[in-house]
């Protein structure tokens, strides 16, 4: 605030208090600092990228996964390839039903990789959580085989993530792909231990499910 009271209208500073707000619930007001940072900034300036960013998060908070996912096409316009804007648009078209452009993006973000972004960007985004979000999308498609990929990718790229191999034992029982279900047994067996709850009753649904 003080900031704000000698450089009114710094592209940081406004910046600095959208964020803040962000992070601290409060998304309308977000989106107004946001939108003033954006205005008083000049092209090329790094945070520029991170402001489509916390907006499109911002709104789609608020409920209007419509009106988020044309911020962050914007975005896009603006910042191509950007790898965060690429994941929140595959959440929101995930969550709006538009499924191929949902993997779209999300395979997008894995080939852009991290490059030189903003250093605030979850490193996760780039490898397991992108990688186990596409897998679901793919479920929801029918197409298990890049499911199953994805999944197994993901508890590659992050052992102590467990999600995938939850997800992908769940499914693969249901197609009788005894491998992949081994696989998960052995991922969950390593993280938690022989004597983990998860673990027993994922032994007894595979047990149950071969013995038919």
């Amino acid at each position: 605030a003080l900031d704000l009271q000698e450089r009114p209208e710094h592209p940081f500073v406004l910046f600095n208090l959208g964020m803040t707000a962000h992070y601290n619930g409060h998304h309308a007001e977000a989106v107004d600092w946001l939108q003033k940072s954006l205005a008083n900034s000049t092209e090329g300036e790094s945070h520029i990228r991170k402001i489509y960013a916390l907006w499109t998060v911002s709104v789609r908070e608020m409920g209007d996964y419509e009106g988020a996912l044309s911020v962050a096409q914007t975005g896009l316009a603006v910042v191509p390839d950007d790898p965060e804007l690429l994941f929140h648009q595959g959440m929101i078209c995930a969550h709006l039903g538009c499924l191929p452009e949902s993997a779209a993006s999300y395979e997008r973000v894995l080939s852009v990789g991290k490059g030189m972004y903003f250093g605030s960007v979850d490193s996760g985004i780039f490898s397991f959580k992108a990688q186990h979000n596409l897998a679901g999308v793919y479920l929801r498609m029918g197409e298990y085989p890049r499911a199953r990929e994805n999944f197994l990718r993901a508890m590659g790229s992050n052992p102590r993530h467990l999600d995938s191999a939850f997800d992908l034992f769940v499914t693969a029982l249901k197609q009788g792909d005894w491998s992949a279900c081994e696989t998960c047994l052995h991922r969950v067996a390593q993280a938690e231990g022989a004597h983990s709850a998860n673990l027993a009753k994922m032994q007894i649904d595979y047990r149950r499910s071969r013995d038919g």
